[in-house]
């Protein structure tokens, strides 16, 4: 049960660095480099 919770967790961790790397990056360096 334990490591169940646990492989969850770890996948939603996984998913939300995916999610940040794929689509908060880039929108992040588009920003910036249009900011100048």
């Amino acid at each position: 049960m334990f490591y169940q919770i646990l492989g969850y967790v770890f996948g939603l961790v996984m998913a939300i660095n995916y999610y940040l790397f794929f689509v908060f990056f880039p929108c992040l360096i588009g920003y910036l480099l249009g900011d100048d």
